[in-house]
């Protein structure tokens, strides 16, 4: 795998994933984490090919792009049109902006748990793991949730944090049943944060404080594949054989009861047919 397909980027063969997982960052968390671990790979390499072929079309534009200065109050990065006004004068149109994409994540970077080969029924090492698996669900979280804040801040130039969570969790967003809102330039948007987001040391606040205002095209990438293959494939060069062979016997019996219901349904349909066709004939 290293030497035939990562280092040569070379996709490796039957790897498609269906489109609702694709779109999830293309690891399907329903398999086992060894199939993970080679989805992971595979999405390395079709990013590292990507990014090959993005900068080959960039350098080959380049050159009869012409230099111009983007003023600090225009939008960039904008996907379409909301439905929504900006709270503060003049309430203008808000818009969506482009976002990066969310990085694929395994079973394992979810929960913290490794092939580390340490007994797992120590509950101090559990608690460990829980706690350091807790703070990288949030650390990715905190990022993503920052880079999409930037990308808003760029599409709409002097937005608000409140502009923000209308658009990006408007449950957050509490409008009485008296009030409506108007589309009209001159009508200010109604309603007010929700409790948990209205706190003034909030940790929405706190990102959107810090967030640049920067689109998505000018970001650093959320998903970083050098890294995420190295760690897949350590994962898959070290992994206990005791924890391969539960993992494929596990997929082995997954598989045969697979086939058996499929069988069976098949059985009583053809049954349910020939019967058809008997009732027809007398």
């Amino acid at each position: 795998l290293r030497f035939e397909h990562w280092e040569k980027r070379v996709p490796m063969p039957r790897m498609e994933v269906d489109d609702e997982v694709a779109a999830e960052g293309g690891v399907d968390l329903r398999c086992c984490l060894l199939a993970q671990k080679l989805q992971m790979l595979q999405r390395c390499i079709e990013e590292c090919g990507r990014a090959k072929a993005a900068a080959e079309s960039h350098q080959l534009s380049s050159p009869n792009r012409a230099s111009s200065s983007v003023k600090a109050s225009a939008a960039r990065g904008v996907k379409h049109a909301l439905p929504l006004r900006a709270l503060h004068p003049p309430h203008a149109k808000l818009n969506a902006p482009e976002t990066l994409p969310a990085p694929p994540v395994s079973e394992d970077m979810l929960t913290g748990v490794t092939s580390s080969g340490v007994d797992d029924d120590d509950d101090g090492l559990s608690s460990m793991r829980a706690a350091a698996a807790s703070a990288a669900a949030s650390k990715m979280h905190r990022v993503a949730l920052q880079s999409d804040m930037s990308a808003f801040k760029a599409a709409n130039p002097g937005c608000c944090l409140e502009d923000f969570i209308r658009f990006h969790s408007p449950r957050d967003w509490i409008v009485d049943e008296n009030d409506e809102e108007k589309d009209d330039e001159d009508s200010k948007p109604r309603g007010h944060l929700s409790q948990r987001m209205a706190s003034p040391g909030s940790e929405w606040r706190r990102l959107w404080q810090d967030a640049p205002c920067t689109p998505a095209e000018e970001q650093a990438p959320l998903f970083l594949p050098v890294t995420q293959a190295e760690k897949a494939l350590h994962y898959l060069e070290t992994a206990d054989a005791d924890e391969l062979l539960a993992q494929l016997l596990a997929c082995a019996v997954n598989a045969n009861v697979s086939g058996i219901v499929v069988a069976s349904a098949a059985e009583r349909q053809q049954r349910g047919v020939s019967a058809s066709v008997q009732a027809l004939a007398e």
